[in-house]
């Protein structure tokens, strides 16, 4: 528990601007200027850098603005150098009122060579990065303290986990286009693949052979929706499924283990594990949760539990879950030990967040 003290010394902390601190923002205002230089120098330097680097990344906003407005001129197929942006920029009040020309002249005497804009855009990201993860941390503290704001300590570590996700995985979908010659020659890898059976191709194998064949093995962004009337083996299809999975380095040591995460909204996590234990041991599920076994028969389940011991298999029993805490318990769990599939049992008993719906 924290004492009264330590919550006053914590909301100074929070709410002061710390003027005898030692720490400063995360920012490099020289390396943004070279950049700079070296993009209006040679207007290739923007190629090693677009990709992942956005004009809110500089932390100075003149540069954020130069470099927002070199990129509209490089885009329009337009030379952008010293003449081309001053021209754009001439009636911009903040290009003004940091000298304008002047600004240019400076930036362009500390240019970087073109091989090494790379590094530098790197550099200008990750404080950016950096910079974020302080107004995260600081809406964490500031958003701790009140209570009044209408949300709970869970929907607050949610939107944190949300957004942390969202900034580790900044940049991993701005790809870019690709020429068909890559496309084509990525389709043949993977035809080849195909042809010879590999693993990275046919998808996740549900161990179930007749299924994979039918659809390929279970491949990653797949929806894949078990319907059928009650009682007719949805939830064990879905068990097996999940079981041959997450047992697959068991099979073969030399392969990688396939997590897989089961959401059991309707029955708990030891009468799943009973039905997974009822299947490999041939007992019947029954028997094991009455105890009219025979020694031979629980010597069986034992020999069942050290093997089940071994799978990576995680389920979460929590009643009434809603879509934004699935989210996050899967995004948790991928980002600790990695995520291949996920299992909900069942749809209809996910919880909403609104009531109109």
């Amino acid at each position: 528990m924290i004492s009264g003290d330590q919550t006053k010394t914590l909301a100074k902390l929070v709410t002061n601007d710390l003027p005898d601190s030692n720490r400063v923002i995360p920012k490099n205002i020289d390396a943004e200027q070279a950049l700079l230089g070296a993009i209006l120098a040679n207007n290739q330097a923007i190629e090693k850098v677009e990709d992942f680097l956005e004009e809110n990344d500089f932390s100075d906003k003149i540069n954020n603005l130069i470099y927002s407005t070199i990129k509209k001129i490089i885009q329009k197929g337009q030379l952008a150098d010293i003449n081309t942006v001053k021209l754009y920029l001439e009636n911009n009040e903040e290009f003004k009122k940091n000298g304008g020309l002047e600004y240019l002249l400076k930036i362009s005497d500390n240019s970087i060579s073109i091989i090494n804009s790379k590094q530098y855009g790197e550099i200008i990201h990750d404080l950016a990065i950096r910079r974020r993860l302080i107004t995260l941390g600081t809406d964490l503290v500031n958003k701790s303290f009140l209570s009044d704001d209408g949300g709970n300590s869970l929907q607050i570590i949610e939107n944190v986990e949300e957004n942390l996700f969202n900034l580790a995985n900044d940049g991993d979908i701005q790809r870019g286009p690709k020429s068909f010659e890559e496309i084509l020659s990525d389709a043949i890898d993977h035809a080849e693949k195909a042809y010879k059976k590999s693993d990275e191709v046919v998808g996740i194998k549900s161990g179930l052979s007749d299924f994979d064949k039918k659809i390929g093995g279970l491949h990653k962004s797949d929806l894949i929706i078990i319907a059928g009337r009650p009682s007719m083996g949805k939830t064990a299809f879905a068990t097996n499924i999940a079981y041959n999975i997450s047992k697959e380095k068991k099979m073969n040591s030399d392969k990688i283990d396939k997590n897989v995460l089961f959401f059991s909204l309707e029955m708990s996590s030891d009468q799943l594990a009973t039905r997974i234990m009822s299947e490999i041991s041939q007992i019947s599920s029954e028997g094991i949760r009455t105890g009219n076994l025979s020694k031979s028969d629980f010597n069986k389940i034992i020999v069942a539990s050290d093997n089940l011991k071994k799978l990576s298999l995680f389920i979460d029993d929590s009643p009434a879950l809603t879509i934004s805490s699935i989210r996050t318990r899967a995004r948790r769990l991928k980002r600790k030990v990695g995520l291949d599939l996920i299992v909900i049992d069942y749809l209809q008993l996910i919880s909403s967040e609104s009531r109109n719906l």
